[in-house]
C-alpha cells in the first residue's frame, strides 16, 4: 500500500481519482471541474493506492478562513473522504486522517470537515468537535411585481464567464458569523458545475448572486459584490415569485438585514471542527465554500 500525494500537475492521477469518486459516491462531473482550470494550486488529494488501483482518498483545500471579527486564519478543509467498498475496515481512512493531521498541526492550521450521521462518532476520535450550525431566513413580502432582475445566468463552460467569476472572488472578503472563508474561485465552480446552483450576473456589474431552491422558497447560496450585502430589492425579484422566504447560505457583514435573520439550529448538519474554541455567534459557513 503506498501513501502519494495527487496534485494538479499529477495528470496521469486524475481520470484514476475521478473514477474513484464516481464509484464511492457518484459524483461524475470531477473531470469537467479539472477541465475548466478548477483543480488549483489549493487542492490535493492523499490517496493510498495498490499498484494503479486507488483504495482511499482524503481531499484538502486551502481556506482563506477568519473566526469572528479576527484576522485571517488559514483553515484545511476536507473532503473526498473516500474508501473503495472491498478495502473498508482495514483502517485506510485513519492512515490518512493521521497523515493529513499531523501536516495540519506542524502549521498550526485548524481544520474543517462536514460530514453524515454514520461518521458521528468516527472524527472526534480525532480531535474533532462535532458544532451545530445555524439556518438563517429572511422573510420578504410575497407576491407583488418587480422590474428588477437578478440578472444573466453564468456560464461556467465559458471563459469569459470563469474569468468574470475569479475576479469578483478576488475582489470579494469573508462573509460575517464566527466562522466564514473568503469565496474560493475553484469551490464555487465545482458548485456550479455538479449542483443545481445557479450564479447570476448583476445588473450594471455589480457582482454575482448564487441562488438554489430550498425547502420553502429559494436559498441565496451566495453573494460576490463590493461590499458583500445583498440588495433588497433583487432579493424580492428572486423571491417574491416563491413565497417571500430566503434562506442565506452564508451570515452577511455586520448591517440591518443580520437583525431582520430568523435563525434555527441545524442539528440535521454534521459540522466537525478541530482548532480553538470559536467565539460566541452565529455559525454559518458558506455552503458553497463546503466541500
Amino acid at each position: 500500500m503506498e501513501l502519494r500525494r495527487i496534485d494538479r500537475h499529477a495528470l496521469e492521477w486524475h481520470d484514476r481519482f475521478f473514477a474513484h469518486l464516481e464509484s464511492v459516491f457518484d459524483i461524475r462531473n470531477f473531470a469537467g471541474w479539472a477541465r475548466c482550470g478548477g483543480w488549483g494550486d489549493r487542492y490535493e488529494v492523499f490517496a493510498l493506492s495498490e499498484g494503479e488501483d486507488i483504495c482511499a482518498t482524503i481531499g484538502v483545500t486551502v481556506l482563506d478562513g477568519r473566526s469572528g471579527e479576527g484576522g485571517p486564519v488559514p483553515v484545511r478543509q476536507l473532503g473526498a473522504v473516500a474508501t473503495r467498498l472491498q478495502d473498508r475496515r482495514r483502517g485506510l481512512a485513519r492512515r490518512l486522517l493521521d497523515h493529513v493531521l499531523a501536516e495540519a498541526d506542524r502549521e498550526g492550521a485548524p481544520v474543517l470537515l462536514f460530514g453524515n450521521p454514520s461518521v458521528a462518532d468516527f472524527y472526534p476520535r480525532f480531535g474533532f468537535r462535532r458544532l451545530i450550525p445555524d439556518r438563517l431566513f429572511l422573510d420578504l413580502p410575497p407576491g407583488g411585481e418587480t422590474t428588477n432582475s437578478p440578472g444573466r445566468r453564468l456560464d461556467p463552460e465559458r471563459p469569459e464567464d470563469r474569468a468574470l467569476l475569479i475576479s469578483w472572488c478576488e475582489r470579494a472578503g469573508a462573509h460575517g458569523g464566527v466562522l466564514s472563508a473568503r469565496p474560493d474561485a475553484s469551490i464555487l465552480l465545482w458548485h456550479l458545475l455538479n449542483t443545481d446552483v445557479a450564479a447570476h450576473v448583476l445588473p450594471e456589474g455589480r457582482g454575482l448572486a448564487f441562488v438554489d431552491a430550498a425547502d420553502e422558497g429559494v436559498m441565496l447560496c451566495d453573494w460576490l459584490s463590493q461590499d458583500g450585502l445583498p440588495d433588497p430589492d433583487l432579493l424580492l425579484s428572486v423571491a417574491a415569485p416563491l413565497g417571500g422566504r430566503i434562506e442565506l447560505g452564508f451570515v452577511p457583514r455586520e448591517g440591518a438585514m443580520v437583525k431582520r435573520l430568523n435563525r434555527v439550529p441545524w442539528p440535521e448538519a454534521y459540522m466537525f471542527w478541530r482548532g480553538d474554541a470559536l467565539p460566541e455567534g452565529i455559525l454559518r459557513f458558506p455552503a458553497l465554500m463546503m466541500t
